[in-house]
C-alpha cells in the first residue's frame, strides 16, 4: 500500500511541477532547454514513470490491502519519509542561505542518512557533496542559464 501512495505523491508532484515551470523564462527558441525546460522534462519522465508504476501495481495486486497502519508504514519507509523531510527543509532554506550551502547540506544529510552504518567514509561523502553541488552550480548557470538564490551569505 505504502509504493502506491509514494507512486501517486510522485505522480502528484510530476504535475505541479510541470505547471509550476511555466513560469520560468525559456531559451529554447535559441537551441537551449533552459531554465522552462528541464523541469518539465523531468516532470514528465516523472509523471510517465509513476503511472506505469502505478499501472504494474495494480495489475500485480488485484487485491489491494485497504486497511492503513501508521506504524507499519512509517517502518517500512522511514527512510523516504525522513529523506522528504530532508528535501522540504532543503527547499525551504535555499532562498535564505543560498543555493551551495542549502545544496551541500542536504546532499550531507541524505548522504550520511542513506550509506550502510558500518562504512561511513566521511571524506568521500564530502568530497561527492562538493562536487555534486559545485557542479550542478556550475552546469544550471553555465549551460541552462539559470539564476540560483544567492542567499545571505552571498549576497
Amino acid at each position: 500500500m505504502g509504493e502506491m501512495i509514494i507512486a501517486a505523491l510522485f505522480l502528484l508532484l510530476s504535475i505541479f511541477m510541470f505547471i509550476n515551470s511555466n513560469g520560468f523564462v525559456s531559451n529554447f527558441d535559441r537551441g537551449t532547454l533552459g531554465a522552462a525546460g528541464f523541469p518539465k522534462l523531468i516532470a514528465v519522465f516523472m509523471f510517465f514513470l509513476s503511472l506505469i508504476y502505478i499501472i504494474k501495481y495494480i495489475r500485480a495486486n488485484k487485491k489491494i490491502n485497504r486497511t492503513f497502519d501508521f506504524k507499519s508504514i512509517y517502518e517500512e519507509y522511514k527512510f523516504v519519509i525522513i529523506t522528504v523531510l530532508l528535501f522540504l527543509f532543503y527547499v525551504i532554506t535555499m532562498k535564505f542561505i543560498g543555493f551551495i550551502i542549502s545544496t551541500s547540506i542536504y546532499l550531507l544529510a541524505s548522504q550520511w542518512l542513506l550509506s550502510d552504518r558500518k562504512k561511513k567514509n566521511i571524506p568521500i561523502i564530502i568530497i561527492m557533496t562538493l562536487f555534486i553541488s559545485l557542479g550542478a552550480y556550475y552546469f544550471f548557470t553555465s549551460y541552462l542559464s539559470v539564476t540560483f538564490p544567492a542567499g545571505i551569505f552571498f549576497e
